[in-house]
């Protein structure tokens, strides 16, 4: 018996609804959904490609998006935001070399993206990636997390071609961050070593929410408290905060509360999150 023709594709709802449905869908459903017809393919690409977490064990990953977009401008131009942090430490370097080029290959395709976090293997291989944001870069970027800031060899140009950034994650890690032309950003959002926040006279940030972590000295026996002075600068704009504690306990939640009380009045929401070397007990009245 021959086939009858295709019966139309009737949608349980206004399309609308069916998309704000599928936005909650897994991405393995959503592929699965994709491959039913037409307009569920549109649908589930509607919902797979404007936020793409790309956080698996396994190179394939990398390299099959990658070249997804290459092949595809139609499907690039969907990508508003990307996550790329793949957790593969094994693979030769060469490999990781390859994928970071085709990396930068799919982002000049990707012109619409103005979300980029790329995850500390792919920020290890030198120039690649800083020479791509900077000078001649076709993406217009406003949220930038690099895990890493130490192979790139010119930051300022960077900071200079990307000068619409308002969200800015400073690698917390490097003793000595090179904040160079940082201070022309227009920041709101900032994640960053408090050592690392610019007085706001030196600034074009706006801070409205910032994450800061420090340090605490282990040797000493009575651990001084973080100085909030250059946050403080903020106060007129900084709503919300969260501050991490690294070292040993001592850091009482009063002597803590009144520093910040003192520097940043506005505040709505503060959060605080202390870590400490193994073994280590909380003193009474510590956070």
């Amino acid at each position: 018996m021959a086939p009858g023709p295709a019966l139309p594709v009737v949608l349980p709802g206004p399309v609308e609804l069916v998309l704000a449905i599928a936005g909650y869908a897994p991405p393995p459903s959503l592929a699965t959904l994709s491959r039913a017809n037409s307009l569920f393919r549109a649908i589930a690409e509607e919902c797979l490609y404007p936020r793409v977490v790309l956080d698996q064990h396994n190179f394939t990953q990398g390299f099959c998006w990658c070249r997804t977009m290459m092949a595809s401008t139609r499907l690039a131009l969907k990508v508003h935001s990307l996550v790329f942090d793949l957790h593969v430490m094994l693979e030769s370097d060469a490999t990781k070399a390859l994928l970071a080029e085709e990396l930068v290959r799919a982002l000049r395709v990707c012109r619409d993206l103005t979300r980029l976090e790329v995850g500390y293997n792919f920020c290890d291989i030198p120039s690649t990636l800083g020479e791509f944001l900077g000078g001649g870069c076709p993406l217009r970027l406003t949220h930038l997390h690099l895990n890493s800031w130490e192979h790139i060899t010119d930051l300022d140009a960077v900071w200079i071609e990307q000068a619409e950034i308002t969200s800015l994650v400073i690698p917390c890690y490097e003793e000595h961050p090179d904040l160079g032309a940082v201070n022309l950003l227009p920041l709101t959002h900032i994640y960053a070593p408090l050592r690392a926040i610019l007085p706001s006279d030196k600034t074009s940030w706006r801070l409205v929410h910032a994450v800061v972590s420090t340090i605490i000295p282990e040797e000493d026996e009575d651990p001084a408290l973080p100085s909030f002075v250059s946050l403080g600068s903020y106060a007129a704009t900084l709503t919300v905060l969260a501050v991490e504690t690294h070292g040993p306990p001592g850091l009482t939640i009063y002597a803590l509360l009144c520093l910040i009380a003192d520097s940043l009045p506005n505040l709505t929401t503060l959060s605080y999150d202390e870590t400490m070397g193994d073994g280590e007990e909380r003193a009474d009245g510590a956070i």
